[in-house]
């Protein structure tokens, strides 16, 4: 408060700033709990990096560099560190965008919260620091210090002026009269007058809640309430006080009145502060959870009562997010056990299981108690430094999907998926891995890839994309490939675009029909025929192709030769034929000629020769007719 001096002897008086001030909350132990935006800019720091930082680690790291050749911050983290009520510092301070100030820094503690609060206030005095006012002798004015019984408060002024009341009797235990030579003292208090108030001002400014003062009556007629009672309420101060609107107590949700009145009764009653927790229904209708600390003030005489002093906040926002949370976790809980899927919580820094599911205990033939007492490490045969190299993956999620070998309760070795996330639960990251048995799958993968592999045919696996899901080492040597380089590629990008187009729209085709689909391809020299089997799945995504390639090369080699070997005997045989024609008619002639001769022995002998001629040239006739028989044979059964 500005002090009044005769308009004769009135000298200009340090401003106090307080819009100007750069404010710091802490709490007890010492950690940021409130920076308005002036001590951000002073800072040069975010409200984001203040909050929740260690008070003196963050004053000598933002306010040491500030600081000019022969200041310390170290004065700063004392003056915090006292408990008691110690004289301001003052600095020289480079203030950013305004150059070296002198910066006085006071702190106060206030106990209307429990635990208690400390303010720390950062306030320009000027460059150079401001002078002190002086009056030559017998020239300071008479100063008056008055006491209000009921404030703790003072008030300074000159006795003459009209704006205090008169002073009464200089012996009075109320008020002093003095006339100092020097108006340092003066000074010194209107100076700790204004900071007191103006650390209060600006506490009841940057708390997020509602500073109070009422009586103890059932419905707590406000006496006083800071402006934070708009924002928590929906009332402004002057609705509240005095009942003017509303009274606090018809604010309190039907349900908890009661309970808040009890209990405030009870903490009055046994001089101690109270903590409440309860349902507030503001002006709009919603309803709000507060929590209030609040403590009696007791009368002149040290007896009962007659106020109650404290703070109340909005905690609506924590209440819904424990209530989540607690929801959330519910929920999980019930998914968690009762789903049939293996599930185990898993500690990645032990390996320790720290929980898991009924399916689990039946999976894998332990109890739960059991089960929940031993680490991963312990059914899991992969070795332990490989195992918590891999859970670290799934923490990071370099890596959530794993294929590991379990080892039952009954000595069984089983091949399972895993698949791990992380999970906070009370504070600790944990991963939650869901275990697939797939031991079926890998088997019957192994008996296909052998069935593969044993066909001497290439065979493949393909998705309606072309995408190879299997193939054999045959068919990756087609690629000149390994199968382990282009399984999971697409084979049409392995082939030339003009002939991956025709593989596309054979491959369209068979899914199509929906049956076998043959075709022969010649290149390079060789001839393939190759069949398309359409493989059905449940979603048009899920369709599949399965291609055996045979190479006909070599048989068709073989068929051509044997093609031109059989014609070689149909030519030879139509040459028997003629060959016997060509006999018949010489052996006719000398057998006519044989019938002249006049020596019978001749003539018999001439005939029999021409007998077994004769019978040569049937057996040929008879083997032509055989080997008509035969292509005819072979002709039906498409062997020509």
């Amino acid at each position: 408060m500005t002090p009044a001096i005769p308009p004769g002897r009135r000298k200009a008086l340090p401003s106090a700033l307080a819009q100007g001030d750069g404010i710091l909350i802490v709490d007890a132990d010492l950690t940021i709990i409130q920076a308005n935006a002036q001590l951000q800019a002073l800072f040069c720091a975010t409200q984001e990096e203040l909050l929740g930082a260690d008070a003196p680690g963050a004053i000598r790291r933002y306010l040491g560099p500030l600081l000019t050749e022969g200041e310390s911050p170290g004065e700063v983290v004392a003056l915090l560190r006292d408990g008691s009520c110690p004289s301001p510092v003052t600095l020289d301070v480079r203030v950013p965008g305004t150059g070296a100030r002198r910066v006085s820094i006071s702190v106060s503690t206030v106990d209307a919260v429990t635990p208690a609060l400390r303010l720390l206030v950062f306030h320009d005095t000027g460059e150079g620091g401001a002078g002190l006012i002086r009056y030559a002798p017998g020239e300071a004015p008479l100063a008056a210090f008055a006491r209000d019984c009921d404030l703790p408060s003072t008030r300074v002024g000159n006795p003459e002026d009209p704006g205090l009341p008169p002073v009464p009797n200089a012996r009075s235990t109320d008020s002093d009269l003095f006339c100092p030579e020097d108006a340092t003292c003066l000074r010194q208090t209107i100076e700790a007058l204004a900071r007191s108030e103006r650390h209060l001002a600006t506490l009841m400014s940057n708390l997020p809640g509602m500073a109070y003062r009422c009586r103890p009556d059932p419905g707590r007629t406000m006496e006083f309430v800071s402006e934070g009672a708009l924002s928590l309420t929906g009332y402004t101060p002057e609705e509240i006080v005095g009942n003017r609107r509303i009274a606090y107590g018809d604010l309190i949700h039907p349900g908890d009145r009661r309970r808040v009145r009890e209990e405030v009764v009870s903490g009055l009653a046994e001089g101690r502060p109270f903590q409440l927790v309860y349902r507030l229904i503001a002006a709009s209708g919603a309803e709000r959870w507060v929590r209030e600390q609040g403590r009696g003030t007791p009368g002149s005489g040290g007896g009962a009562a007659t106020a109650v002093e404290g703070y109340i906040t909005d905690i609506t926002d924590r209440v819904q997010a424990e209530e989540d949370l607690a929801e959330s976790e519910d929920r999980f809980r019930s998914i968690f056990s009762t789903s049939h899927a293996v599930m185990l919580i898993v500690d990645p820094e032990t390996s320790a299981i720290v929980d898991a599911n009924p399916a689990a205990s039946a999976y894998y033939g332990y109890p739960l108690e059991t089960l929940t007492a031993m680490r991963i490490a312990d059914i899991n045969a992969l070795g332990e430094e490989e195992l918590l190299r891999d859970m670290q993956k799934a923490v990071t999620s370099e890596e959530q999907h794993f294929s590991f070998l379990h080892r039952l309760a009954d000595g069984r070795c089983r091949d399972v998926d895993v698949f791990s996330g992380c999970v906070v639960i009370r504070g600790r990251v944990l991963l939650h891995s869901i275990i697939h048995d797939v031991t079926g799958r890998r088997r019957a993968e192994e008996q296909f890839r052998a069935l593969l592999d044993a066909t001497p045919d290439a065979a493949m696996l393909i998705d309606h994309d072309g995408t190879l899901l299997a193939l054999n080492e045959v068919m990756a040597a087609r690629f000149e490939k390994t199968v382990g380089e282009i399984l999971g590629t697409c084979a049409y990008d392995l082939l030339p675009p003009e002939l991956a187009v025709k593989r596309r729209e054979l491959t369209a085709q068979a899914l199509i029909a929906g049956s076998p689909l043959r075709h022969v391809d010649e290149r390079d020299g060789r001839i393939l025929e190759n069949v398309l089997f359409p493989v059905p799945g449940g979603r048009e995504d899920g369709r599949r192709v399965a291609v055996i390639s045979h190479d006909i090369t070599r048989e068709r080699e073989l068929e051509r030769v044997r093609q031109e070997a059989f014609d070689r005997i149909r030519q030879n045989i139509e040459q028997f034929a003629i060959l016997g024609d060509h006999i018949r008619q010489p052996l006719q002639v000398i057998l006519g000629t044989a019938c002249l001769l006049e020596d019978e022995q001749a003539t018999r002998r001439i005939q029999q020769e021409v007998g077994r001629i004769n019978g040569y040239i049937r057996q040929l006739d008879q083997g032509w007719i055989d080997s008509r028989k035969i292509q005819e044979y072979l002709r039906r059964y498409e062997w020509m």
